[in-house]
């Protein structure tokens, strides 16, 4: 016995140093088991990962929907008011960005473009608001 104490204690181990061991991993499993609540971990809020609060509420809520659960490749029509009439190089920049411009009214554009370019859309400070495009039909003749 007094052998084995003595290899011990030649490669730095004791009784004492292997209780501690012992003790730490139980207080790091103990509490590991305390944070755990059973469920499984939430995914992140896309419109929360990619836009910053500003930039959320420039959208209307069916387009932050969609966002949130639609998928990026998916090709959408919009409304959007700018702070005043496009410049060329702001159009240029839209276009840069996959945005692509079909008319410009005064300061209210409608575009094309994917949902993974609404980010860098509702980035531009000189967008006000974005609104997913609605088709519509005439009820009745247009006098």
């Amino acid at each position: 016995m007094a052998g084995i104490g003595r290899r011990r204690q030649q490669h730095g181990t004791t009784a004492a140093s292997g209780t501690f061991r012992i003790v730490a991993a139980a207080g790091i499993l103990f509490l590991a088991g305390c944070t755990y609540n059973g469920t499984a971990p939430k995914q992140q809020d896309p419109a929360q990962q990619y836009l910053s609060a500003a930039e959320v509420q420039k959208l209307s809520p069916d387009l932050l929907s969609l966002f949130r659960n639609g998928s990026r490749d998916t090709k959408i029509s919009v409304l959007v008011t700018t702070a005043s009439v496009l410049s060329r190089q702001q159009r240029q920049e839209l276009e840069a960005a996959s945005v692509h411009i079909a008319t410009i009214t005064g300061n209210v554009c409608t575009a094309s473009m994917k949902l993974e370019a609404l980010p860098l859309l509702a980035r531009k400070s000189y967008v006000r608001t974005i609104v997913l495009s609605k088709k519509m039909r005439l009820l009745g003749p247009v006098h």
